[in-house]
């Protein structure tokens, strides 16, 4: 079997500050045959600089086609998944954005979808919180050392040989994953927590890290499981909201 959906996926590079990692990124995506690579930043010329096409080598056609957007937040429109990548991982359960993934749950989250975006951080300082927030699942790759900052090609050459490796060993075995919800059931998803959360008095950080962790569970199932759970939030929902006043007129007409 040749598909591998993974090939369709994109990477995004987030205010790149180096020449030279963007030429090692877009060499990277070539030898595993990705060709979708978005620059978040102001400018994308000088990124494609004659420096970033030396080192993409083979790759530098990437570098022609990529797309230069103005924010993470433009992606969200197109993209199934955005996978934060993070070097720092939380020491507490409760911190909950930065709480990781492992490639394999990747392979098992995507189910064969090529609108799977991986999201590299900027190549000093990486992604903010607020930025892996908007993010669906964050990836972590695990270095066993006290000095887990990995450069942002070579992690990025580590994650896409090990989703290519989870492919090829599933390949025979045609597993393919759930048929994950569409992106109107995660929107009205979405809607539905956030009403039910109001109504039971969640407020502010609380609320925000309900709401994510809930989104991701949404992410993790299918798309009968996700319909299920809203039926459940929009019972408990009108069983959260206060009676509605049925007015003096109509108390008064009650029957004792």
């Amino acid at each position: 079997m040749s598909w591998r959906p993974y090939t369709g996926w994109t990477v995004a590079f987030v205010e790149p500050r180096y020449s030279i990692n963007v030429g090692y990124v877009a060499r990277v995506m070539a030898n595993f045959g990705l060709s979708k690579l978005v620059l978040v930043a102001e400018r994308g010329d000088k990124l494609r600089s004659a420096t970033a096409r030396r080192y993409a080598s083979h790759g530098s056609w990437i570098l022609d086609a990529a797309r230069v957007v103005p924010s993470l937040g433009s992606l969200r429109s197109d993209a199934g998944f955005l996978v934060a990548t993070t070097a720092r991982v939380p020491d507490s359960p409760a911190e909950v954005v930065r709480r990781p993934i492992s490639p394999e749950e990747l392979m098992d989250l995507a189910g064969g979808r090529e609108d799977v975006v991986i999201v590299l951080g900027r190549d000093t300082t990486g992604l903010t919180n607020e930025e892996i927030a908007e993010c669906d699942f964050v990836l972590h790759l695990r270095t066993w050392t006290d000095y887990p900052t990995l450069n942002v090609s070579h992690a990025l050459a580590i994650i896409l040989y090990e989703v290519a490796r989870i492919h090829h060993l599933r390949e025979g075995g045609g597993l393919r994953g759930p048929s994950g919800p569409t992106a109107e059931e995660l929107s009205a998803f979405g809607g539905i927590i956030s009403e039910l959360l109001r109504a039971l008095g969640y407020r502010d950080a609380r609320a925000r890290k309900v709401e994510i962790l809930m989104r991701r569970l949404a992410r993790r199932g299918d798309g009968d499981e996700v319909r299920a759970l809203m039926g459940i939030m929009r019972r408990a929902l009108a069983l959260a909201r206060p009676p509605a006043d049925p007015g003096p007129d109509v108390a008064r007409a009650s029957p004792h």
